[in-house]
């Protein structure tokens, strides 16, 4: 089994995470002071993520260890599996099709 895969965060620990470094750079937010969402610390560049984790419990922190390179991997796949359901729905590729417009430039490469 890999060890990287043993720790899971929910939808809310990632919102939290996202919001503590938005506005705050830090891993703390509003949802982990109230108790509603757990820190995200950070493991990458093949650190055994099994370390950070047990110093986390060690100090008895409400947080999880998340390994960077599974995150971004995650997000990528996110993404493909949203682009193919835009792909396979007319209605939401047409709507996208329109908000694309105004987001992306299409340039041939090397001009």
């Amino acid at each position: 089994m890999d060890v990287r895969k043993i720790y899971t965060c929910n939808e809310i620990d990632i919102w939290s995470a996202r919001c503590g470094l938005l506005h705050q750079q830090i891993s703390e937010s509003k949802l982990t002071m109230d108790g509603k969402a757990r820190q995200i610390y950070y493991s990458h560049g093949g650190a055994d993520p099994r370390l950070l984790q047990r110093v986390i419990e060690l100090a008895d922190k409400d947080a999880i260890c998340v390994v960077l390179e599974d995150l971004i991997e995650s997000f990528k796949n996110g993404m493909a599996d949203c682009l193919n359901e835009i792909e396979n729905n007319q209605e939401w590729k047409k709507a996208f099709d329109l908000k694309e417009k105004k987001l992306f430039v299409m340039m041939k490469s090397g001009e």
